[in-house]
């Protein structure tokens, strides 16, 4: 295996939320990690060639002014659009069963709640999406 950094993108909302994820994956491995806020900004950078993107479901705008933004399952339908092999991990404090179907409908690579137990899971995701 290269020892090259797996390339990460997280898609949350809450920045600090965002930033508390993207320390916390770091100390558990070799990841270059892209924070964005907003789903639209997402889709712009796919260019980058992420090989993991961590998604949260409800995705607010940064302001009025921008409208009502895009939810993660619409993210993830113009990602599979674009790059239909790139590997999708949502992370979202939606417990409905119908939110999560919905997201394994989609293709998405796996789907977990957020919480403090989270991240050995997730590390754990990331490993076998680029692996697979």
């Amino acid at each position: 295996m290269s020892n090259s950094p797996i390339q990460i993108f997280i898609v949350e909302d809450n920045y600090v939320y965002s930033l508390m994820l993207k320390n916390a994956l770091k100390e558990k491995g070799n990841f270059e990690i892209t924070t964005m806020l907003t789903g639209e900004y997402c889709l712009d950078k796919l260019d980058m060639n992420p090989q993991v993107i961590i998604l949260d479901h409800l995705l607010a705008p940064p302001d009025d002014i921008l409208g009502p933004g895009i939810t993660g399952l619409e993210v993830i339908k113009q990602i599979h659009t674009k790059k239909p092999n790139l590997p999708v991990i949502i992370l979202s404090n939606q417990t409905d069963t119908q939110i999560a179907t919905d997201y394994w409908q989609s293709g998405v690579f796996d789907y977990m709640e957020k919480n403090l137990l989270v991240m050995d899971k997730l590390v754990a995701a990331i490993l076998r999406a680029v692996n697979k």
